[in-house]
Parts: structure tokens; sequence; C-alpha cells
């Protein structure tokens, strides 16, 4: 098997960047790094700039947000609103409750957002995963106490979808935070 190498100076900035450890100038062919690792390494480093080079406060990321989003504001005042996303520009944020509520950006100390999912449907995803779950360990399990004279389906499909229902009503939710005042 030969494995290939990598030159990457047509890359512009990250080929130079790893131009040296991936089959740059000045090194012998024993020490360069095989492709599949340049390529790595290349996708990761890509993968990590936008987190690197994102906004400084976050308040962009609330200006993205979908209209009609459950949201939650944290105001200077200690108050909390939960309310749909309306709209945000650069000095104030507008969302609906009961009624239209438009708070300036100054007197918000962090937007957070209601998670995708709701309960119900993560406790229904979790009884399906659990129920084949169940499935598997019937399959492989139930051969084995059939010979003994014992039928554990029953038990096996229910504690799965028991089981994984408790892990899907448990896990994830929770308001994730998108702006904190600097």
């Amino acid at each position: 098997m030969e494995i290939t190498f990598v030159r990457l100076r047509r890359w512009g900035s990250v080929g130079r960047a790893l131009t040296g450890a991936c089959g740059g100038e000045g090194m012998s062919r024993g020490t360069m790094v095989p492709h599949l690792v340049c390529a790595l390494v290349a996708a990761l480093s890509l993968a990590a700039l936008p987190a690197v080079g994102g906004d400084l406060d976050g308040w962009s990321r609330v200006q993205r947000l979908q209209a009609g989003r459950m949201i939650a504001i944290d105001l200077s005042d200690q108050r909390r609103r939960e309310c749909r996303f309306v709209s945000a520009s650069e000095v104030e944020l507008t969302c609906e409750a009961s009624a239209r509520i438009t708070v300036g950006k100054d007197s918000v100390v962090a937007v957070s957002q209601a998670p995708r999912v709701s309960r119900a449907m993560r406790t229904l995803l979790g009884a399906a995963i659990g129920l084949g779950a169940g499935a598997i360990v019937n399959a492989t399990l139930g051969r084995y106490f059939s010979n003994e004279g014992h039928d554990i389906t029953a038990v096996t499909l229910g504690s799965g979808a028991g089981a994984g229902a408790v892990i899907g009503a448990v896990s994830g939710g929770g308001y994730k935070t998108i702006y904190r005042r600097p």
C-alpha cells in the first residue's frame, strides 16, 4: 500500500500554515504526514474559524433568530420574560407574550432560546429507541431463555421502552443562552 502526501501551497493561508507538516520544503520524505492526517487537521482548523471569528457580544445571534421562536429575556430589574421573538435591531428587542413587548438593548441582561424539541417528543423518541434496543436484546438473549422454557419478550421490550422514555424525558431541554451582556 502506498501512502500519498499532500502539498498544500495552493490552499492559501491554511495551506501555508500546514505546509511544513504536510510536505513542505526542507523536510525529508520520511517525516511528512500522510494525506488523511493533513486533511483532518485542515478540516478541524476550518471548523474552528466561526467560533474564533464570531461577534464579540452575541447580539447578532439575537438578531438572526427566527420570528416566532420561544425566548426568555432576563432584564436588568431582575425580571424574566418568556415570549415569542418578533424582531431585534441594534437598540431594541421586540417579542410577543399576551401583548407586544419592546425592551431596549441596554436593559437586557441575557437572552435564551427554548429547545427545539418538546419534552413530549423527546419522551416518545426515547421510548422508540428503547423499544428498538429491547428488541435487539430479545433477539439475542430471548432464544437462550426460550430454550429454558421462559419467554422474556414482554420484559425486554417493556423495560427497554420504559428506560428509553425516562432517559428521553430528562435529557436535553432547557433554555440555551445565546446572548449575555458583557
